[in-house]
């Protein structure tokens, strides 16, 4: 695969594939990386007291001619976040939440509870929106600030998105699950058993099995965070990885369902 300058090399950052005018590509966000070897005017690039730099650089990769693409932004963009998730709901469209960003100092990052779309308009166009801002109606359901969640979507006539775990701003495990209506983009929570969403850094997708009837694989990921003693007075976060038997699990979900 070709690399270029252009991009910025990261991780923590969000990756879509894409359609227009019948070309895929693979999209690019966001993430934290190494000092950028070219800074691109239309994003942002924050450095964290730890050095890394975290960044809204957006990068298209045309998968028929390899070439990567630097695109222009439109609307209501993300800031500078990493540890986010991002789901395709259209060929053209996918739906961003959560995500930590740079703290108003800008040493340190904190977890929000944003949701944007974000739309490929042309071969060079990325639109934004921001669907909601973190300050909602005490009526309104609407999920607590988070990192290191994930997001799935359940093909049904208005695309449905899941999304299970994360870790919150006091650096513990949210423990909970959502179902976001991408047509009213409206959050209704859901019960899942504590073994499936107390976890962080993992994987989630769905299963299709009916249109009444779907089964979410939920992989790998760790636990809670805690604070060891390196030597020296100094402490650093750690986190056990999820282990038998709760490495994989599967969920079923459906009007028949108990969890529903």
């Amino acid at each position: 695969m070709p690399t270029s300058d252009a991009v910025m090399k990261r991780g923590l950052g969000g990756l879509v594939c894409m359609e227009s005018l019948s070309t895929e590509y693979l999209f690019m966000i966001g993430g934290n990386g190494s000092i950028p070897t070219k800074y691109q005017s239309q994003y942002q690039y924050i450095q964290l007291g730890n050095g890394r730099i975290c960044t809204n650089e957006q990068n298209l990769l045309n998968l028929s001619t390899r070439q990567w693409i630097i695109p222009t932004i439109s609307g209501q963009c993300c800031p500078p976040t990493a540890a986010f998730a991002i789901q395709k709901i259209t060929n053209n469209k996918a739906v961003m939440f959560g995500g930590s960003v740079p703290s108003d100092d800008d040493r340190s990052d904190r977890s929000v509870n944003i949701v944007y779309t974000c739309q490929l308009e042309s071969d060079t166009t990325i639109h934004w929106e921001s669907v909601k801002g973190p300050v909602v109606p005490a009526s309104v359901q609407w999920p607590v600030e988070r990192r290191h969640h994930a997001i799935t979507s359940i093909i049904s006539d208005s695309p449905t998105l899941v999304m299970i775990g994360g870790e919150g701003n006091d650096g513990q495990l949210v423990n909970d699950s959502w179902l976001l209506n991408t047509s009213q983009y409206q959050w209704s929570k859901i019960v899942l058993p504590e073994f499936v969403t107390g976890r962080q850094d993992h994987c989630l997708s769905s299963i299709m099995m009916s249109p009444d009837c779907v089964w979410l694989v939920v992989v790998v990921g760790r636990g809670t965070r805690e604070w060891k003693d390196v030597g020296r007075g100094y402490k650093e976060p750690f986190s056990e990885y999820i282990t038998d038997p709760n490495i994989t699990m599967l969920i079923e979900l459906g009007k028949n369902s108990t969890i529903l």
